[in-house]
């Protein structure tokens, strides 16, 4: 062997050397945490040529379950096969050459996952309970239980109302509807990250409860009143509704909203009173409150009767039914003159003895504390007779009855017996005539004396006759001279006002005045101008200052003219007052 082969074989051996001097070697796996029954590999790895054997604690592996395969001169297979919680420990690969021994160690942990076997995840709790929350985990090796509720781990300190019991179920003292929600039980295979989780939902039951905020009101019926009852109800799982009602109302006026926790009834009436009861009914329990509604209503007044006829000297009588709440009082007034009447048993007004100044409107008037209502009715019997009452001779052979007043009976007068004979005479001859002043009997005789007497009659009675009268009649003419009044007579400039009446017209309406005026001159004409019947002034306008005149006024009707009436009359110079 040359020196330059020795050379290069230690050259060699040095490289070998340095090599095996530095040899090292690893255990590679997929995962520590393997669960019981599954199978995991380790792989060993030198980085030079070597035998590897495999070791579990000191011992060699029992290849009857686990497989050993070499792979090449620089690695080794270790396959562990049905792993069980025995298998858990060390192994160890160990390398070795001609120049170094090495060993790699790797734990293997073996586990059984964590299991919540028929832990309830459901429960519903009363509140106020102290509830207990189970969680059974089984597992190994050992489990720790954790709790967590919104993703923080519950920690019992003493402090709060949760508790953690020493065989991890949790505690939830005095339980809420805060509480409500859902928790999270997690098993942990102690000191390993190997864990489950189970979520477990806790529902807070609560009984129901019922509160209306007002016990009652009092209202007053009407088709404008609406009352609405609020029914307000609390409770887990949510409350039912439901209404009793007072037993006679009538319940198609009531409205509720969608859940009936709001009872609306329209058009208040007198039957809608008493008690109305909510009831909130759950699966826990049941609750009211009760609510008194008060409804006074208005009086009504119904009478047996709205028209009476009685005859004089008989009695009548008229019953007012009352109702309303609370229960009205009645009282019986005459209507034109507001006078109580005290002649009343109960609700029922007696008119004994009536007399014609008996007739007319009576009121009963019914009151309470909502309001007062009255009905009237009509009492009817014969007019009055006649007493306060003139006759004078009328126009054209008429006679006159004036300011005839005469007590209507309770209904209107609707006409007038007039009866009229002369001394020779047995039989009355009559007239029926309407209402008016005054009462005129016409187609007599002229200058002839007769007997006068007449009655009243309304709707349903004639009246008794007044006392007779004597008169004579006269017969028609023209009518008197018209009355001038000089010293009421108007200046205004050159112009003149003077009032004319006229007493008696003759039986003839005035048709027109004939009015004549002329300067007190010889050679001077006369001015004529008519002037209407029912004038009460003669205007003169035009006229001359500084001159003295002369006025002749005659009143025509159908039977001629009357005498003249006549006056004199100056018109001063202007500035000038006469």
């Amino acid at each position: 062997m040359t020196a330059n082969m020795m050379m290069l074989r230690l050259c060699g051996l040095l490289l070998i050397f340095s090599t095996l001097t530095d040899a090292k070697s690893d255990i590679i796996a997929s995962d520590p945490d393997v669960q019981v029954g599954r199978n995991t590999l380790l792989l060993c790895k030198a980085d030079s040529e070597g035998e590897i054997r495999w070791l579990k604690g000191d011992e060699d592996i029992d290849e009857d379950r686990h497989v050993v395969e070499k792979i090449d001169e620089y690695s080794s297979n270790l396959i562990l096969n049905n792993l069980e919680l025995d298998d858990a420990g060390i192994y160890t690969c160990v390398f070795e050459n001609d120049l170094d021994t090495k060993k790699s160690n790797y734990q293997i942990y073996v586990y059984q996952t964590p299991d919540f076997g028929n832990t309830p995840t459901y429960h519903e709790f009363l509140v106020n309970q102290t509830a207990t929350i189970p969680c059974v985990v089984s597992g190994k090796p050992a489990v720790e239980i954790l709790w967590f509720r919104n993703d923080r781990i519950v920690n019992d300190d003493g402090r709060g109302h949760l508790r953690i019991l020493p065989d991890r179920s949790l505690q939830i003292l005095g339980i809420q509807q805060e509480d409500r929600g859902t928790y999270t039980c997690e098993g942990r295979i102690k000191g390993r990250p190997i864990m489950r989780e189970l979520q477990i939902s806790v529902v807070v039951n609560e009984p129901p409860t019922v509160l209306i905020n007002q016990k009652g009101i009092k209202v007053s019926a009407g088709p404008d009143t609406t009352v609405s009852i609020a029914c307000l109800v609390k409770g887990v799982p949510t409350p039912n509704i439901s209404w009793i009602f007072p037993s006679p109302a009538d319940d198609s006026r009531y409205k509720f909203n969608s859940d009936k926790s709001e009872l609306t009834i329209s058009a208040v009436t007198r039957s809608d009173f008493g008690e109305y009861v909510c009831i909130a009914t759950n699966k826990i329990g049941e609750n009211s409150a009760t609510f008194i509604l008060d409804v006074s209503e208005h009086p009504t007044v119904v009478l047996d009767q709205t028209k009476l006829t009685v005859i004089p000297g008989e009695t009548g009588s008229v019953i007012c039914n009352a109702t309303g709440h609370p229960t009205p009082t009645v009282q019986w007034f005459r209507k034109t003159t507001r006078e109580k009447m005290t002649n009343v048993e109960g609700s029922e007004l007696i008119l004994e003895d009536v007399m014609p100044s008996d007739g007319g409107l009576y009121s009963c008037v019914a009151s309470n504390t909502v309001g007062t209502t009255s009905e009237d009715f009509q009492l009817i019997t014969w007019p009055g007779t006649p007493i306060k009452f003139s006759v004078a001779p009328g126009p054209s052979s008429s006679v006159l009855i004036q300011s005839a007043s005469v007590q209507d009976g309770g209904s209107s007068i609707t006409q007038y017996i007039l009866q009229w004979k002369k001394p020779s005479e047995d039989t009355w001859s009559q007239s029926l005539v309407k209402p008016t002043n005054p009462l005129v009997i016409t187609g007599l005789e002229p200058y002839t004396e007769y007997s006068i007497r007449f009655a009243a009659k309304n709707s349903h009675y004639q009246g008794n006759f007044s006392t007779e009268h004597k008169i004579f009649t006269q017969s028609q003419r023209e009518p008197d001279s018209p009355i001038l009044s000089l010293s009421e007579k108007k200046l205004d400039t050159n112009s003149v006002s003077i009032p004319i009446k006229q007493l008696k017209d003759g039986g003839s309406p005035i048709l027109h005045y004939i009015v004549r005026y002329k300067e007190n001159n010889e050679n001077e004409e006369w001015t004529e101008k008519e002037i209407p019947g029912n004038s009460s002034k003669i205007q003169l306008n035009n006229l001359q200052y500084n001159a003295n005149y002369q006025m002749e006024v005659y009143a025509v009707n159908h039977n001629g003219t009357s005498s003249t009436a006549k006056i004199n009359f100056t018109v001063p110079q202007p500035g000038r007052i006469d």
